[in-house]
């Protein structure tokens, strides 16, 4: 046990009463809350209903007819609740598992034999009793414990390929929507300068005209930022949950007995697999477009006119699948960065390429210092 608290995370507080874990209960997302703090919880906002939003991601649980007396008890994470708290008071003696743990571990049918065996079909430990009443063949199919415990450690295996490749996709589409933000808010920079340059050549008839323009503007900027900051709220807390689910899928694999492992199993595969089907969303590179179009009469009080949607229409194609110059693979999103200019995502090259409008390539803005950085979080 000693051991395995190298390698858990530090934070052993549940998140609403912010104190260390009491009878730990997890849900589906693998957030785990004291008993007493989730009954409180359920009773004061979601009192009579089928299921309840995790505090912290917001993510669903269907529960049990017991409620939350009914779900999973995370008997790993008491464990090591009840390490640190004796370590914490310097008793120097062996840690015997807690009475829960050996409840866990013994039947309560069959006066308290050990469950060696795990029925496949119900997902449940059971003992050598268990076999012959409740859990025969051929209805029920039953393996040794031991045996389970690798077979299924190795089905999450299997799947943490997929996590983490989705963790990288929302790496890469957070690294692009922040790249598009800083994209716009240059051109904004850039038309608020064009605005006031051809402001200043008529600035005693138009100054009215001129800040009502650059109102629009501004109004513009904090319309569409909240909806990049919306968009990066949500691909941020959809990376933090896959982390989390990874994490501490790896977690249990590495440090929990067999006991606690298939106790939790059911919902870490569960939690996998809906991780599998989530999809990203994905940002509206229309909404980094802008520019100011000037009038054309210089004695009209006629600042001119903001384009805030661009006329998006095939013109031409360009480019080879590579790593390249002229090159692209994994391209995501386009936007006009000035006139004559355009950035391309080139997504799997971690880079944005600037080309011109008929294709050839003036230079790259790495990405990898971005990524790294979302990777150390």
């Amino acid at each position: 046990m000693a051991t395995a608290l190298k390698n858990i995370s530090p934070h052993l507080e549940c998140d609403i009463c912010a104190d260390k874990y009491k009878q730990p209960k997890v849900l589906d997302c693998m957030h785990s809350f004291c008993q007493k703090c989730l009954e409180i919880y359920y009773t004061s906002s979601y009192a009579g209903q089928p299921k309840i939003p995790c505090p912290v991601c917001r993510r669903e649980t269907v529960l049990p007819e017991t409620r939350i007396q009914g779900l999973k008890t995370n008997f790993h994470l008491m464990g090591i609740v009840d390490e640190v708290s004796l370590q914490e008071k310097v008793v120097i003696s062996s840690v015997k598992k807690t009475t829960q743990e050996e409840d866990e571990s013994k039947c309560q049918k069959h006066k308290g034999k050990v469950k060696w065996f795990y029925c496949e079909t119900c997902e449940e430990l059971i003992c050598q009793d268990c076999t012959v009443v409740d859990h025969r063949e051929p209805k029920h199919h039953y393996i040794d414990s031991g045996e389970a415990s690798l077979k299924y450690k190795q089905s999450l295996q299997d799947m943490f390929p997929n996590v983490t490749t989705g963790i990288k996709i929302l790496q890469k589409a957070l690294a692009i929507s922040s790249q598009a933000k800083q994209m716009f808010t240059q051109n904004v920079t850039k038309t608020v300068k064009a605005v006031k340059d051809k402001a200043d050549k008529m600035r005693a008839e138009i100054t009215t005209k001129e800040t009502k323009m650059i109102a629009e503007i501004k109004q513009l900027q904090q319309d569409r930022n909240r909806t990049y900051d919306e968009h990066q709220s949500t691909l941020t807390m959809m990376l933090k949950s896959k982390r989390h689910s990874f994490s501490t899928a790896q977690d249990v694999i590495n440090t929990a007995s067999d006991s606690d492992f298939l106790s939790l199993y059911p919902i870490i595969s569960k939690d996998m697999k809906s991780l599998k089907s989530q999809n990203s969303p994905q940002i509206d590179p229309k909404l980094s477009y802008l520019s100011f179009i000037p009038s054309q009469r210089i004695g009209d009080i006629n600042l001119g006119k903001l384009a805030v949607k661009g006329k998006w229409e095939m013109c031409r194609e360009f480019g080879k699948r590579g790593s390249g110059p002229g090159q692209f693979d994994g391209t995501q999103g386009v936007t006009a960065t000035q006139p004559g200019k355009i950035a391309v995502a080139d997504c799997w090259n971690d880079r944005v390429v600037i080309c011109s409008n008929e294709g050839q390539h003036k230079g790259t803005i790495p990405l990898q210092h971005l990524t790294t950085e979302n990777k150390n979080q």
